[in-house]
């Protein structure tokens, strides 16, 4: 590996299924195509929150394939998915719309949003008012389903990040997200770290656990609300 030396300060991506395990672990064996250095002043508990969630938003704009200048849906804009979809789509010249309460639109246009709409049962109609055709694409990040088909015009593209295999209608494309695509994506990875390097792309420490208290990170995550990630420390 002429990339990486011993010592080497580095963040990694793994499936969390895979039979050596995920990262809830003090080390761990994995391809060296999974790893780079941590971004530039970064610490370890930062680069930690990126790699995941950041090729997820890649693989999902990936494959809704949207050129220059269309429009953007991203639902749950204040989760963490959303917030690295967001700026990650704003560099690939896509006009951003995303949904949020009240109180996270300041936030949520900070993080690239170029406009913001009520989340809940005006999703549709806020969308409408802002594209009367429908948006080309939505990244589906709060897995509203169904429901946010009419903001999308017909053909448009539907990212799914859990799996969803619900019916579409009027020639709008389903795209299922696997993010263990892009596992061993070397230049993927290099490119959301230089991104966050730059300062483009977030890296949120919303709270600090040790290992031994993974089940209260778990129950804090359950509980809604938080923005940015939970990180395990060993």
């Amino acid at each position: 590996v002429d990339r990486l030396s011993v010592g080497d300060r580095v963040m990694v991506v793994v499936q969390p299924m895979r039979p050596d395990g995920g990262t809830y672990q003090s080390s761990l064996v994995l391809p060296a195509a999974s790893a780079v250095a941590v971004p530039e002043g970064a610490s370890l508990e930062e680069a930690a929150t990126l790699s995941m969630n950041a090729l997820t938003a890649v693989e999902a704009l990936d494959l809704l394939d949207l050129p220059r200048g269309a429009t953007l849906l991203v639902t749950g804009g204040a989760g963490w998915l959303a917030t690295l979809a967001m700026p990650l789509a704003r560099e690939r010249g896509l006009r951003v719309i995303a949904d949020a309460r009240p109180d996270e639109h300041d936030a949520v246009l900070g993080h690239g949003a170029d406009e913001v709409v009520e989340r809940g049962d005006g999703l549709v109609d806020g969308v409408r008012e802002r594209a009367p055709d429908g948006v080309d694409g939505v990244l589906d990040a709060a897995l509203v389903g169904p429901a946010v088909f009419g903001a999308v015009r017909d053909g448009g593209g539907w990212a799914v990040v859990r799996g969803q295999d619900d019916p579409t209608e009027r020639g709008i494309v389903r795209h299922p997200v696997w993010v263990r695509d892009r596992l061993e994506d070397t230049a993927a990875l290099e490119h959301v770290r230089d991104l966050a390097s730059a300062g483009v792309l977030p890296m949120t420490v919303a709270g600090r656990y040790p290992a031994a208290r993974a089940a209260d990170a778990h129950r804090r995550q359950e509980a809604g609300g938080v923005r940015g990630r939970l990180v395990l420390t060993f």
